[in-house]
């Protein structure tokens, strides 16, 4: 079965990788809230996993996979 991403959703893919690399310097808890504010957490199941892949992609620190699963 191939998967393909969709225009928004590779939108949602460029915007998480450009936030995690813009915020990379700040703390864990400035992350989180940034991550809170853009309302990451309550994305449907394939965005959520765009967003997982990217984090993970960039080692994010914060406890995100662990709250979103």
């Amino acid at each position: 079965m191939e998967f393909e991403l969709d225009e928004d959703q590779r939108l949602l893919q460029r915007l998480v990788r450009e936030t995690v690399a813009k915020s990379r310097s700040q703390p864990a808890d400035q992350l989180w809230a940034t991550y809170l504010e853009l309302g990451w957490l309550e994305a449907p199941p394939v965005e959520l996993a765009i967003v997982l892949e990217e984090l993970g992609y960039a080692a994010d620190p914060t406890p995100f996979l662990a709250t979103a699963t």
